[in-house]
């Protein structure tokens, strides 16, 4: 008997414990009893929530946001390039001599006129004095036919004279010979003196008609001598070598008292009234090649900003695009060609984009918006790089709609409807109330 009533009791013990464990781990803590843990479940399980008494802290990363605004943007694109001179000149010999004397040196800069060589002129000067001396009898000769001719024509009047007296007196002679008083040993004569007097005034008229035609043979010979002595003085001249244009020497060919003949390359100037930048444009915008309205450009040359300006390109497209050259505007010094640099070409304006850093851009065709503290995915079409940013900001065309808050931190994987947190944003009373909501009821106890 007593050791049944043992077992009972045991038995009404065993189940009164069970039954108070039961209820503990059953029963909901009161809200007033709240632990002072320092975060809840909550985050551990990646949901957000505000930091509080009985609750873990957030894990929504904080993020930076830009305003999204609209306006009518000039884009830009990134082309690479090559330097180059506009034009080159090859300096040559303009005659057959010996350098006399080297006036440059290497990558010195020189102006147009700009003395560069000097050649031996003593051979050119020789030749041009004798051409003087020929000058000097050629117009001789021109003198004293001009004498000749005046003489001829005051001949030709005597001429004329002696030949009409000779014609009266034939005509006498045969008068006188009717009537037996000469003979005709006479006439013949007087026939004799009219045909070499005839003879005389003939020729004393054919060199009167033949004085304009030799001075006008003299005159073409002394012209001729004149255009080879001025031949000879731009010869001299020449042996001067002079820069054709503003630029800087190149190649250096020849030594002082070295023979060249005509023709022979002396060296080689840069131009730099031009300093350009050749490059390829894509194909998609070879509709922008206007020669009335050229694009423009910008590039950094030796540390500062300066200006580009389309000035040609080529007929045929290649490697997807076309080759085309930029002129930059008032480069600053030195000049150095062959040198590869990225320049940024202005593309007409744009209506309608935004201007974006580059960390809001994933996949070259998203960007994200901030709202409600949650991120919406819009779609982006980039139009070009922000010229004022090249290579951190671009122009997008974009869904979002205008203040929306654009996310500009970066992600390493953002989705729609991960929940971040703004810095410096403040939550408004609502906001918590809807984040306390959506937090698990789990709290960690002390």
């Amino acid at each position: 008997m007593k050791r049944s009533t043992l077992v009972i009791v045991l038995s009404a013990a065993f189940l009164s414990v069970g039954a108070l464990g039961y209820y503990s781990l059953t029963k909901e803590p009161a809200q007033s009893a709240q632990p002072q843990g320092r975060g809840g479940a909550g985050a551990l399980m990646g949901r957000g929530g505000p930091a509080g008494a009985g609750t873990l802290n957030t894990t929504a990363p904080t993020v930076r946001t830009i305003k999204a605004s609209y306006d009518s943007l000039q884009p830009a694109i990134t082309l690479f390039g090559q330097t180059q001179f506009a034009r080159t000149f090859q300096v040559a010999s303009p005659l057959s001599t010996t350098v006399e004397n080297i006036l440059v040196s290497s990558g010195e800069p020189v102006v147009a006129g700009q003395p560069l060589l000097q050649l031996d002129t003593r051979t050119v000067r020789r030749n041009l004095a004798q051409q003087n001396s020929q000058i000097a009898e050629m117009r001789s000769r021109i003198r004293q036919q001009v004498l000749q001719g005046d003489a001829d024509v005051a001949a030709l009047a005597l001429e004329q004279e002696a030949w009409q007296l000779a014609q009266d007196n034939l005509r006498r002679i045969q008068d006188l010979q009717v009537r037996n008083l000469a003979s005709a040993v006479d006439v013949e004569s007087a026939r004799r003196t009219l045909i070499t007097q005839q003879q005389s005034l003939q020729n004393r008229e054919l060199a009167v008609a033949r004085q304009e035609d030799a001075l006008l043979q003299l005159n073409a010979q002394l012209e001729s001598l004149v255009r080879q002595q001025e031949a000879l003085q731009e010869d001299i001249e020449a042996a001067t070598v002079r820069a054709q244009t503003n630029g800087l020497i190149d190649d250096i060919l020849v030594q002082p008292g070295q023979t060249v003949s005509a023709g022979t390359q002396l060296l080689t100037l840069q131009s730099t009234e031009a300093f350009q930048i050749r490059a390829t444009l894509p194909s998609q915008y070879l509709a922008l090649l206007d020669r009335d309205n050229p694009l423009q450009g910008r590039i950094l040359w030796q540390g500062e900003p300066t200006a580009l300006k389309l000035e040609s390109w080529g007929l045929n497209a290649s490697q997807g695009g076309v080759s085309v050259v930029l002129n930059l505007i008032d480069p600053k010094p030195p000049l150095i060609a062959g040198t590869f640099t990225n320049l940024n070409l202005l593309l007409p304006p744009v209506d309608q984009v935004i201007a974006v850093p580059s960390n809001a851009l994933y996949g070259n065709n998203r960007i994200y918006e901030v709202a409600n503290g949650r991120l919406v995915e819009h779609t982006a079409e980039i139009v070009g790089q922000d010229p004022n940013r090249p290579g951190e900001a671009y122009l997008v065309r974009s869904s979002i709609a205008a203040d929306a808050d654009i996310l500009v931190t970066r992600l390493d994987r953002p989705e729609a409807g991960f929940r971040v947190q703004v810095l410096g944003a403040a939550q408004t009373a609502a906001e918590r109330q809807r984040i306390a909501a959506e937090r698990p009821a789990l709290t960690v106890e002390d």
